[in-house]
């Protein structure tokens, strides 16, 4: 089985076990208000009909889904558990990070990850002052460095 096909197939499993885990195919189709159309076209996809990453992803976000709950990297990588409700900043985040190709959201996941945090503790005390400002030069050096290669330019 090449690597494509593996892919559909992981996808498939996780579709399967999310239609399995809320009631069976008339329970999900009926929790999820989907159309008959659609519901015919999920029975397809969860008995082999193609299931690329295109459509796994526009079903991820009909079914409101995470992000990158089809993506077969996702299997390895524990989400980290989220406190309380998503704020309305955070929907929107979601909503525009479901609208890039999987390259423009790892770029920018990578990016997002070299930001400075509110707050940052080493060794159990605050860094501040000289120090702090020295990291995020260094960081910011990062991002750009990091955004100028994904973009090909300045």
């Amino acid at each position: 089985m090449d690597e494509r096909n593996k892919n559909e197939e992981i996808r498939r499993e996780k579709l399967k076990r999310l239609i399995e885990d809320q009631g069976g195919h008339a329970k999900f189709v009926e929790k999820h208000n989907l159309t008959q159309s659609q519901a015919s076209y999920l029975s397809q996809i969860a008995n082999g009909y193609s299931f690329g990453e295109k459509s796994a992803e526009k079903w991820r976000i009909r079914l409101k889904l995470p992000i990158g709950f089809f993506d077969v990297a996702a299997l390895t990588s524990k989400e980290p558990e989220q406190e309380g409700p998503l704020t309305d900043e955070q929907k929107r985040m979601i909503h525009l990070m479901g609208r890039m190709n999987q390259g423009s959201r790892d770029a920018l996941l990578k990016i997002a990850s070299l930001l400075p945090a509110d707050e940052k503790m080493v060794g159990g005390r605050r860094i501040g002052g000289e120090r702090r400002q020295r990291e995020n030069t260094i960081k910011q050096e990062r991002r750009h460095n990091l955004l100028t290669k994904t973009t090909g330019g300045e």
